[in-house]
């Protein structure tokens, strides 16, 4: 069982701290696990460095710039159904991975991957490239198909220079993994993010 309590708070740091020592010093009953939520009540947010998912017990942060208990009340409760329903959702969800794979290629979302193609190969201007990239999308959409399906002739009569060498860029795959910086999507720094938390988390 999940035992959940809330604190709202406004400017009394010293008394907030004092009631989370004293609720992370507290020992639930054998199968209960507690769940700190703060919400702080204040025009303006102060206290966002409390929230931490990851301690033990763990502690959620939500905002309330509405002022008054009732409206604190409510934003507490509201985060905490939310909290519950979101962890209900994920323990027991799988993906699909092929309808997953379908989706993240569907509307055209390697047009990004076209433009930086262009910015980086031709070495032209972005704003040439994302012109060039919205008449090849137009085409591919007047036509119901991808732009990986466009011939590389297509692609020429929108731009003389683009070389048959664009295609290595216009599949998910290759989208995916070009996303190397912190925080992107490159099946490594997923990799690394997943092995990070599953340490933090035991």
């Amino acid at each position: 069982m999940k035992l959940v309590v809330t604190v709202c708070t406004r400017a009394r740091p010293a008394q907030l701290r004092a009631c989370l020592d004293s609720l992370r010093a507290a020992a639930p009953a054998q199968g209960v696990t507690l769940e700190i939520v703060v919400v702080e009540n204040e025009t303006a947010p102060a206290l966002a460095h409390l929230h931490a998912p990851d301690a033990v017990p763990p502690v959620h942060y939500g905002h309330e710039k509405r002022l008054g208990v009732p409206m604190a009340r409510n934003r507490s409760v509201a985060l905490a159904l939310a909290l519950a329903a979101m962890t209900g959702m994920v323990r027991d969800m799988g993906p699909n991975a092929e309808v997953l794979r379908k989706a993240a290629g569907a509307g055209f979302a390697t047009a990004t991957d076209l433009a930086d193609w262009c910015v980086r190969v031709l070495n032209i201007p972005f704003r040439s490239a994302h012109h060039i990239t919205g008449s090849l999308v137009k085409m591919a959409e007047d036509r119901g198909c991808d732009l990986s399906d466009l011939s590389l002739a297509d692609m020429q009569s929108v731009e003389p220079r683009i070389t048959d060498d664009v295609f290595s860029v216009l599949t998910v795959e290759a989208s995916v993994a070009s996303r190397t910086s912190y925080g992107g999507t490159a099946p490594d720094n997923v990799r690394a993010q997943i092995a990070r938390w599953k340490e933090k988390l035991g």
